[in-house]
């Protein structure tokens, strides 16, 4: 029928796959899918033998065995990642008495015994729980920081450490030689790629995005490698499906839920749908003949237009796109409500560190209702500014490791970008990737014309996880074959290699990726030095391989977004989608900090992309103006103290630290409307000192502090959740000492004060103000924290938190002794970024002193 062939339902059927898609994928030849996928392709004897040759040359390159990849772990039910690594939130399971909780470090399976035993009295159940939860978080593997909870390092990445650090200074030669071999590889194969390309039926725009790829070589590493992304040579020369229900990769993290939400388009496969895609078309065409009208009548605005005309000419030239075509050509080519269009504008990018500024064509995917109508079952999990100290780290144990040990090798940086990015990844229909501006298409003649992209938009949803794949195997591949400690954030590669071999990480990258035919950016290649600007962020590795690794924000970038944020204030207006940008930016600089730090404060920025949301559905009104209030003045505030120059300290990531045992701290609240008192506690257990301290204090009512945790509501009685709070506030600002520079697991038995302290923001406003608090001294102190719930019967800290009883001798009995609590000061309270100058005091004296004790240590071994 019509509606089997629709135009809109066109795509690469490759299956939904599922959980069983990826092991079957790693049987499978990708030369093979090929052949079958496409049919007519003639291969010959000599070319069929060739590929198998280069197959087995470049499986006997692998470093580790085949199939060695792991996708990343799928989160657990009801789980909410923290972004910065600081803990999972997890919902409760109360189907048992009392509830258990999964999906965390501590599972408390132990206890489950006890739970259910009848010959337990409640006091005596409570009790066992407590020191059993006690055991088994202090025998808990630790989520390393620097993986921000998603696992260990991926065994590739680990494979090429170990051998770099096992070759030494002939790594360099090593890779050449390797990189040498792989590039005659494809050479070898260069004919059954021109052979493919022949046979492979597909658009003009898709041909010319594919043309430069040396799909065979692909092909030949795929199936050495064992990768499981066996689909990817295809997709690289037919194109990436960009709607629809997006196939599973196998690579990326499976997301949980992989039905079909409710607004998935029905009208996919119908006749029907030419007459919506239609009426889109014509109400797009309207709006932007409009507009453009508009800003043309200003010069501003023409110089806007002008911009845009270039932006997609200089597409039209590169071979990414083309076009300029009119409505009656896009009907003729594809046929009326057969192609898809897509508003266009552009942004600035760039321009922090005295670089240029660039435009970079953002597609309105959402508002035509692309995204809407795509389905994707896997969601990718990037790694963040801090894997380069994710790399040394493994530096360090690889050297520690050889026999006999050697010193570990003094690194550098260096960073390559994929040019143009999205771009040079094809889609399988561009009839939907279509671009609408407002152009002069003759002198004093202006009309909506359209560009047809060969490569995919910024701005589709299925564009992040398809892009992704391609930037995935080849670290996949320059790990495993190559040895090149590199990871990747989207388009951007960070290599980490040793200074030894100068630039042969970063040079093998380049013969790799112009193997491949994925060509890397000259213009933004940074060669390797002990430092360099990575996504935004200062990252040092001069004393990497003393165990040292420094990230420092770019004062230049923090100045930049006190900019924006003085200029809304100035004018009084704050858009949903400046605030998205502001957010993402403060993101990146605020990710070079330990803890949370300023994600309370930036709760204006969230509610107002909410905000915007909202006006969009229709599920309410858009505010007049998008006017700012005191929230918003006050978030600027803050960040005056934060980003002012010398402000937020640079975080000094120690690596001998990543290697050591954490510390427990519990805390609690209570309050006892009944007897008139509030209370709170906390315990701490350091493994490696020794100390075992417990607080307890107790709250009168009128105190000043009760005065501000009631601030959000003065008429509240029950103040549970901004108790529990303040509770683990108090109880780091008083165990401080020993925290600095450590790995803590902080135990919290209240949800809502648990999930304020993970996420760093909160509805109220005196939470979230403590747990920017909380954040701050996180980031003073250089504390890596995680944070979990943990029910109250298992709580130490719910002992100390009530008035002394029959449980008291609990902390007697593991060795906890009193100390006083240290709680905020009033100028801490009115001014919480003084509270990171006092945990950096704190951490800087925890510092000498560790440091001075090592050297007394290893003097006394050297007179030994």
């Amino acid at each position: 029928s019509r509606a089997a062939s629709h135009p809109l339902t066109r795509r690469l059927d490759l299956g939904r796959g599922g959980s069983c898609r990826s092991s079957e994928m790693q049987e499978n030849d990708p030369l093979a899918i090929i052949l079958q996928q496409i049919p007519g392709i003639v291969l010959t004897q000599r070319q069929r033998a060739t590929y198998a040759e280069a197959c087995a040359e470049a499986g006997s390159l692998l470093l580790l065995p085949e199939g060695f990849y792991r996708r990343p772990d799928k989160k657990a039910p009801g789980a909410m990642d923290d972004v910065g690594g600081r803990g999972q939130f997890v919902k409760i399971d109360d189907s048992v008495e009392p509830p258990f909780v999964s999906g965390q470090l501590v599972t408390e399976e132990a206890s489950r015994g006890v739970a259910t035993d009848p010959s337990l009295s409640k006091e005596q159940k409570a009790d066992r729980r407590k020191l059993i939860h006690l055991e088994e978080a202090q025998g808990v593997q630790f989520p390393d920081p620097l993986t921000k909870g998603h696992g260990a390092i991926p065994e590739d990445l680990r494979a090429a450490v170990w051998k770099t650090v096992e070759l030494g200074v002939d790594a360099g030669r090593w890779r050449t030689h390797r990189a040498q071999r792989i590039a005659a590889l494809g050479k070898q194969v260069s004919d059954i790629s021109v052979v493919l390309k022949k046979a492979a039926i597909v658009e003009a725009e898709t041909a010319k995005v594919s043309s430069g790829f040396n799909i065979a070589l692909q092909c030949v590493l795929v199936r050495a490698l064992g990768w499981p992304d066996a689909y990817l040579p295809l997709q690289m020369l037919r194109g990436f499906n960009i709607i629809g229900d997006i196939e599973d990769s196998g690579i990326h993290r499976p997301q949980v839920d992989t039905d079909a939400p409710p607004d998935f388009p029905t009208f996919f496969g119908k006749a029907s749908s030419s007459r919506q895609v239609r009426q889109w078309t014509a109400s797009m065409i309207a709006e932007v003949r409009s507009k453009g009208r508009v800003r043309q009548a200003s010069e501003e605005g023409l110089d806007e237009l002008c911009r845009m005309t270039q932006l997609c000419k200089e597409e039209v030239s590169n071979g990414f796109a083309s076009g300029p075509h009119s409505k009656k050509d896009m009907d003729r080519r594809w046929g009326k409500g057969l192609w898809w269009p897509m508003k266009r504008t552009f942004i600035y990018q760039g321009g922090g560190d005295g670089g240029p500024l660039k435009q970079r064509a953002i597609d309105n995917a959402r508002e035509s209702g692309h995204n809407a109508a795509t389905l994707t079952c896997e969601t990718i999990a990037p790694t963040g500014v801090e894997a380069p100290a994710l790399i040394a780290a493994e530096f360090l144990r690889a050297a520690a490791g050889q026999n006999p040990p050697v010193a570990p090798p003094p690194l550098v940086l260096s960073l390559d970008d994929i040019s143009s990015a999205y771009r040079r990844i094809p889609v399988a229909t561009p009839q939907h990737t279509a671009v609408g501006i407002w152009e002069e298409v003759k002198p004093g003649v202006w009309d909506v014309r359209f560009y047809v992209l060969g490569g995919m938009n910024f701005g589709l949803r299925s564009a992040v996880v398809s892009f992704n794949r391609a930037p995935a195997f080849v670290c996949g591949v320059a790990r495993a074959l190559l040895a090149c400690p590199v990871e990747h954030f989207f388009d951007d590669f960070v290599e980490v290699g040793t200074a030894s071999c100068k630039a042969s990480v970063q040079n093998t990258m380049w013969s790799l990726c112009k193997a491949l035919g994925l060509p890397l950016a000259d213009k933004k290649r940074i060669p390797p030095s002990e430092e360099a600007m990575e996504l935004g962020v200062l990252c040092s590795l001069e004393l990497a391989h003393e165990g040292k690794v420094k990230f420092a924000p770019s004062e230049r970038r923090c100045r930049a977004i006190l900019e924006s944020l003085r200029a809304s204030a100035e004018k009084g207006r704050l858009t949903p989608g400046e605030a998205s940008k502001l957010y993402g930016r403060l993101s990146f600089i605020l990710s070079a900090a330990f803890g949370r730090v300023g994600r309370a404060a930036a709760l204006p920025l969230v509610e107002r992309q909410r905000a915007g949301a909202r006006a969009r559905s229709g599920a309410a009104p858009a505010p007049a103006g998008w006017g700012v209030d005191s929230k918003f003045h006050d978030m600027l505030h803050f960040f005056e103290a934060l980003l002012r120059p010398g402000a937020l300290p640079a975080k000094i990531v120690r690596l001998d630290q990543l290697l050591s045992r954490h510390l427990c701290v519990y805390s609690d609240a209570a309050q006892e409307d009944a007897a008139g008192w509030i209370s709170i506690g906390a315990v701490l257990i350091d493994p490696i000192s020794g100390a075992r301290r417990h607080i307890s204090h107790r709250l009168q009512k009128g105190d000043r502090e009760l005065t501000r945790l009631a601030a959000d509501r003065p008429e509240q009685q029950q103040l549970i959740c901004q108790l529990e709070t303040f509770a683990a506030l108090v109880a780091l600002k008083s165990f401080l000492p020993w925290l600095s520079g450590r790995k803590v697991l902080f135990f919290i038995d209240n949800t809502a004060a648990l999930s304020a302290l993970v996420h760093g923001t909160s509805r109220s406003r005196v939470m979230g103000r403590m747990s920017n608090m909380f954040h701050l001294l996180l980031a003073g102190a250089s504390v890596s924290a995680w944070l979990e719930f943990c029910p109250s019967c298992s709580n130490l800290a719910d002992i100390p938190s009530r008035v002394p009883g029959r449980d008291w001798h609990i902390l007697v009995g593991i060795g906890a002794s009193p100390m006083d609590a240290l709680l905020p000061s009033d100028a801490e309270w009115s001014d919480p970024a003084s509270l990171m100058d006092a945990g950096r005091a704190v951490a800087d004296a925890a510092f000498a002193e560790r440091e001075a004790a090592e050297r007394k240590q290893q003097a006394t071994r050297a007179r030994q």
